[in-house]
């Protein structure tokens, strides 16, 4: 049941190696995403099908480099039939690859036709509107939210994605090849201000793994990512660590689990705050790295 995660896994990596040329830089890319763990935890241990949007949305990404917004569209449409969350990344393709009003307007529709198409028949359904379209887990971003008095609020995610999206416009407009920073942005930001599922992060993971092969020195940032990856796994998560082996020894399943263990060692609650802290102070931290380097630039 999971070799078709396999068959885009592969796709994924021959993807992310059209983005080299050098043979070094290709093997680096190689060696982080096959062998990174995260990657071989998500599809194959706890079983999630998200490393198919991602393919979708980084080649996407590949394409706009080459300056083919509307196929880069389509296939951004072609992912969100998938996941919803390619949709809140086609307004930022659309502002990088379109210089007037109406080039925008025509990215962004091309990129809805896929997702329209492959979803509308199931429209009409209660279930599908429910769990799909405007489902609690697609708008988990609007859970977080400052008071500013009386019954009204601020959510910090929409006023990251919109200093992201004026960025775009006034910063990258027209400059397709530059999609891949607005895009890193955005879903790093959506993780530092919402109670993510560890799979969402796959979604991110393969335009991190471009820029840690352009940035040897970002080498240890990733590491410290994938530990806290593996950390918040750990607090949160009660059904992904000792049970996903209970197919090989029914004892497994007696085996406390890791946030009941960790739970007598430290305050449960307050670690996984600490964990998420951590996660925004490195959102936050390569936030200003990208956009710094396209400063320079």
């Amino acid at each position: 049941m999971k070799l078709p995660y396999l068959f885009f896994d592969i796709c994924l990596l021959l993807l992310l190696r059209k983005f080299f040329v050098r043979a070094g830089d290709k093997h680096k890319v190689t060696k982080y995403w096959w062998l990174n763990p995260i990657v071989i935890f998500l599809p194959y241990m706890w079983g999630q099908f998200d490393l198919i949007p991602a393919f979708f949305v980084v080649y996407g990404i590949y394409y706009a480099g080459k300056s083919r917004t509307l196929l880069a569209a389509l296939l951004f449409g072609l992912g969100a039939s998938f996941k919803n969350y390619p949709l809140m990344l086609l307004p930022l393709l659309a502002i990088v690859g379109g210089e007037r009003l109406r080039d925008m307007i025509k990215i962004f529709l091309v990129g809805l036709l896929p997702f329209v198409v492959t979803t509308l028949p199931y429209w009409g359904h209660k279930f599908f509107v429910d769990t799909v379209l405007v489902s609690w887990q697609s708008q988990k971003m609007l859970d977080f939210m400052w008071a500013i008095g009386g019954d009204d609020g601020v959510y910090p995610f929409v006023i990251g994605y919109a200093l992201i999206l004026l960025y775009c416009l006034y910063r990258l407009r027209a400059r397709p090849q530059q999609i891949s920073g607005p895009v890193a942005l955005t879903l790093l930001w959506y993780y530092s201000t919402t109670a993510f599922h560890q799979q969402w992060f796959i979604w991110a993971l393969p335009i991190l793994v471009i820029y840690l092969v352009k940035n040897d020195h970002l080498l240890h940032i990733g590491l410290f990512v994938v530990g806290l990856f593996f950390l918040r796994l750990a607090v949160i998560q009660a059904d992904a660590t000792s049970e996903l082996f209970r197919f090989l020894a029914p004892a497994f399943e007696d085996i406390p689990k890791t946030r009941v263990i960790m739970g007598y060692i430290y305050d449960i609650h307050k670690l996984r705050n600490i964990v998420n802290s951590l996660f925004l102070g490195t959102t936050v931290w390569f936030g200003g790295y990208l956009v710094s380097q396209e400063g320079k630039k």
